[in-house]
């Protein structure tokens, strides 16, 4: 299994980006930031994620997404308005922190209305054509004991929506391309249209992370 260093995820984030403005399913995106802090931190993440904590605190979805897109917090934002928010931390080139986030368009509705602000293709029309209810998920990663609390809280979890309690055990850490892989089979391929194959795969993966206790519940389970 190939080692995952900061300058693997900064290429595969690179390289999801073009694939989505190649296949017309990016409506904005940001060119991931790279910079190291003090303590030998390096951090892969997008412009204004500072204002994600701030954002979330305890607001309406709609909200939050409204700040989001204003202040383009985000690492691209689809055809449809969905977000798509990738940040990861590192410390000595060990993974110590990720977040990835997908927020649907809250405002999809009104926007199928008007077939004009979309791209007309039948490439498209499932997407555009959706009667969905905004759904909000996140996978995220903590490598700190302190911070994880065995089956509650584990170290890499699943949140479906802004439900605090609801932190779903996950294998391991997920790069990039397994995220949006993810994302792309669950929320927008039909057998007509596999969009998830679009992407790049390299066989490039996080050690595991979850405990026997959390294994032996429902958990996710991320490819090695």
């Amino acid at each position: 299994m190939k080692v995952v260093k900061p300058g693997t995820i900064y290429t595969q984030i690179k390289r999801i980006l073009l694939r989505l403005a190649e296949m017309g399913l990016s409506d904005d995106q940001q060119i991931p930031i790279r910079r190291n802090r003090r303590g030998g931190v390096a951090e892969i993440t997008f412009g204004n994620a500072e204002l994600v904590s701030r954002a979330m605190r305890k607001r309406p979805y709609r909200e939050i997404y409204k700040e989001f897109v204003q202040h383009r917090v985000f690492s691209a934002k689809l055809l449809d308005g969905a977000l798509v928010q990738m940040a990861y931390a590192f410390d000595e080139s060990h993974l110590a922190k990720h977040r990835l986030a997908f927020l649907s368009s809250p405002y999809l509705m009104p926007f199928r209305e008007d077939r004009m602000r979309y791209i007309d293709d039948e490439r498209y029309a499932h997407i555009l054509s959706r009667i969905i209810d905004p759904v909000s998920i996140r996978f995220d990663y903590d490598r700190s004991d302190s911070r994880h609390q065995e089956v509650w809280h584990p170290k890499s979890h699943l949140t479906i929506g802004n439900y605090e309690g609801c932190r779903v055990p996950v294998s391991s850490p997920l790069t990039p391309f397994a995220f949006m892989q993810f994302v792309f089979r669950s929320f927008y391929s039909t057998p007509d249209n596999d969009f998830a194959s679009g992407l790049p795969n390299p066989r490039a993966a996080f050690p595991r992370s979850i405990s026997q206790k959390e294994e032996a519940i429902l958990h996710v389970v991320v490819p090695q």
